[in-house]
């Protein structure tokens, strides 16, 4: 797959496509997600249409089917909601970090006052 997406160019349009690309900017929150559904809801439901009389086979696709989209719903929130917003505030904490002080003399903000005054 890799020497694909390095020598091919109709690999390298998938790869950029709307839903890889995505994928792509949720992948950090997915792989920080994943874990806890499967562990927390995944694994009872699959053992709850076993019990129901689904082959292990069948379960295993049926509870993919129902959390895949819910854990793609939570990554895309949690991108919204924590990681965009708390990338947005480190790189503003960077900038601040990284001006000169001002011609009026007046000190810079140290670390600790420019967390504080932004919140």
């Amino acid at each position: 797959m890799f020497v694909l997406a390095l020598i091919s160019d109709w690999f390298q349009w998938i790869l950029a496509s709307a839903p890889f690309a995505f994928l792509g900017k949720i992948s950090y929150t997915l792989y920080l997600i994943h874990t806890l559904v499967i562990e927390w809801f995944q694994i009872d439901t699959a053992k709850a249409f076993v019990d129901g009389g689904s082959s292990k086979p069948m379960a295993a696709l049926y509870s993919f089917l129902i959390f895949t989209p819910v854990v793609i719903l939570l990554g895309w929130l949690l991108e919204w909601a924590v990681d965009t917003p708390s990338k947005n505030f480190a790189g503003q904490i960077d900038i601040e970090s990284r001006l000169e002080p001002a011609r009026d003399k007046k000190p810079k903000k140290n670390f600790c006052e420019f967390v504080c005054s932004s919140w």
